[in-house]
């Protein structure tokens, strides 16, 4: 069993999903079986695929290709770090990877005019810079939020 060999008791890998620790109970009793949100909470907490929680005869893990040596290496590094500074790669990651998906979904020549248009208006008006609204939802703020780099994610303990 899994959560054994992760030496895990059923209320630490409750812990870990976020579900009751009798539902854990329940499932590796047989008595139920969890929703697909539940098995994708568990095959996460576990580390193996859901289909391999739901099948016998299927591998525990995807099988993962990184073609880039370099960028493989890294993720060789990054996989021994502190979990907290690897949740800051995946959060870094996982911003650098929105950002390209919506610019994909923006025409390119509209994205550079209307980015040509604002900072001769910013000009014209003697504003250097515009104020940081990241949170608004207006078409205008995500293409804003879109021509700039992604944060740098520090530390902050010592």
């Amino acid at each position: 069993m899994i959560r054994k060999e992760k030496d895990w008791s059923q209320k630490d890998l409750a812990r870990a999903t976020g579900l009751n620790w009798t539902m854990i109970n329940r499932y590796e009793n047989g008595r139920a079986l969890p929703n697909g949100e539940n098995l994708m909470k568990l095959s996460k907490a576990l580390g193996v695929t859901a289909d391999y929680l739901l099948f016998e005869d299927v591998p525990r893990t995807r099988r993962i290709s990184i073609k880039d040596p370099d960028l493989y290496e890294k993720f060789l590094v990054i996989e021994k770090m502190p979990a907290e500074d690897r949740e800051a790669v995946r959060r870094l990651l996982e911003g650098l990877i929105i950002r390209n998906k919506l610019e994909d979904l923006l025409p390119e020549n509209k994205t550079a005019e209307n980015n040509a248009r604002k900072r001769k208006k910013r000009k014209s008006h003697g504003h250097e810079k515009t104020p940081n609204h990241e949170t608004g939802r207006s078409q205008r703020n995500v293409k804003r939020a879109l021509s700039r780099r992604p944060p740098v994610v520090t530390d902050t303990q010592p």
